[in-house]
């Protein structure tokens, strides 16, 4: 059980930005409080405050085993973003913020809102919603410099296919930690993304399965998505899992820095805030050091969590046409192909 939990906080290490419930729209921006360094320990470990849900070091080796059950618990409410390989690397978390579920339900777009909708959730169901700016993926491995010191190096890598980890959420309603249950769940309003088997603008069942595997082993290879264009620097999209019986649903806004240059620029432009207006001021300022999609992408970000602070609804985006794109990326490889042929014929 120890090494069960260990994996969990491995998992969710982040430094968590949280609010409290506002009921003035004028004041709500003001009145975010964003983890500081005086709430951190010495020791790298966790520090608790009443305005906080928790406060965590990232990309730490070493995490207190005793975290009081309530802050454990909503670490697991976060979705995690890994890739499906050995030691499964997951994507460093930059922020996040605990979004007021009041305001948080009316700044759904209305995509998301009809597909939640249409799954009849009930009265009573708990239902999270969260914002979360994502890095890029964390890659551990052990260098054995010597038997007796060994050397943990810590590689940031992106991938081309990626995984939407709802194993550590399904595990707080299933209270078991092997099991395999169908997850409805989708990608909306996607900027940047594609969704390779997840639901686009609409709910798909997929199966989420902790099994042994020398510990604890997440499968199937399932829920991915890709960056797309795949130079894309920021992404950004609403996520939503909901669980069999309905009881318990997670809405997540995810922002994506993408690469090493946009990690940096998001971590720089966000270290020193201390309200959420301060946050979204210099992440906005952040956006000028982008190029045209990337910037639009990051202040169209912005935009998207500043609404769902203050409960106004966000406009749905086109839905893209990945068909057309995909068609047109195989149309274009065969012309490639005839005119290499074709080069070919003509010097023989």
């Amino acid at each position: 059980m120890k090494s069960f939990k260990l994996l969990w906080y491995v998992i969710t290490s982040c430094i968590i930005l949280s609010t409290t419930c506002m009921h003035n729209n004028n004041s709500i921006l003001t009145t975010y409080r964003i983890a500081s360094k005086n709430m951190i320990s010495s020791e790298g470990g966790i520090t608790i405050d009443e305005e906080f849900q928790l406060t965590l070091l990232p990309d730490r080796n070493t995490f207190l085993e005793n975290t009081p059950p309530k802050q454990y618990a909503f670490l697991t409410l976060i979705p995690n973003i890994g890739h499906y390989q050995v030691g499964y690397p997951m994507r460093s978390r930059l922020a996040l913020i605990q979004a007021n579920p009041i305001k948080a339900k009316k700044s759904l777009p209305s995509l998301l809102q009809k597909a939640i909708n249409s799954m009849h959730i009930p009265e009573n169901a708990k239902i999270e919603y969260v914002i979360v700016i994502y890095g890029l993926h964390v890659v551990k491995k052990v260098k054995e410099s010597d038997k007796k010191d060994p050397v943990l190096i810590i590689v940031k890598k992106k991938f081309d296919k990626e995984n939407i980890v709802l194993h550590p959420w399904a595990n707080t309603w299933k209270k078991k930690l092997y099991f395999s249950v169908h997850v409805p769940m989708g990608i909306f309003n996607p900027d940047g993304i594609k969704p390779l088997d997840l639901g686009l603008n609409s709910f798909r069942s997929l199966k989420v399965t902790p099994h042994s595997g020398g510990g604890v082993a997440f499968s199937p290879n399932n829920a991915k998505f890709s960056i797309y264009p795949p130079n894309r620097e920021i992404s950004s999209s609403w996520f939503a899992g909901i669980s069999p019986n309905k009881k318990n649903v997670m809405i997540a806004f995810i922002v994506l820095a993408n690469t090493d240059n946009a990690e940096k620029i998001i971590i720089t432009a966000i270290k020193n805030a201390i309200t959420l207006q301060d946050f979204l001021t210099k992440l906005s300022d952040a956006a000028n050091f982008f190029k045209k999609d990337d910037q639009k992408a990051l202040n169209d970000a912005v935009k998207t969590i500043k609404n769902i602070a203050l409960g106004q609804q966000v406009s749905d985006k086109p839905t893209p046409d990945f068909t057309s794109a995909t068609q047109l990326t195989i149309q274009l490889t065969q012309l490639n192909k005839a005119l290499t042929n074709l080069q070919k014929a003509l010097l023989a």
